[in-house]
């Protein structure tokens, strides 16, 4: 005996073509631009549930082989990546990343 569908499943797969991949109730805003003196900035702001999350972010290279990048969200966390590439031995890259939360007192690296 064939047992019917639940009525939720009836317009299961046209109301996941509309929904599955999109985010209702969420906008967000992110723009990418370069400085004259080559460093990268990126805002970004997202409304998502009546809370706007923001971030910034900038990275550049203040001399060959060298690769700095920040990042401070609106939740007071910074974020900083530091890379050198080729200066150390040839072939080799070192990075280290340092993040900081002041809230919470939480610093890692």
């Amino acid at each position: 005996m064939v047992v019917p569908p639940t009525f939720s499943d009836l317009g299961k797969v046209a109301k996941d073509v509309f929904n599955k991949g999109f985010s209702i109730g969420s906008n967000k805003l992110t723009v990418n631009t370069k400085t004259a003196s080559g460093i990268a900035l990126s805002p970004s702001f997202e409304l998502k549930n009546d809370t706007l999350v923001a971030a910034f972010e900038s990275s550049g290279s203040p001399a060959e082989g060298f690769t700095l990048k920040e990042k401070w969200t609106s939740d007071n966390v910074t974020k900083t990546n530091f890379v050198v590439t080729d200066k150390i031995a040839k072939g080799l890259k070192v990075d280290l990343e340092v993040v900081v939360n002041p809230a919470s007192g939480k610093k890692s690296a």
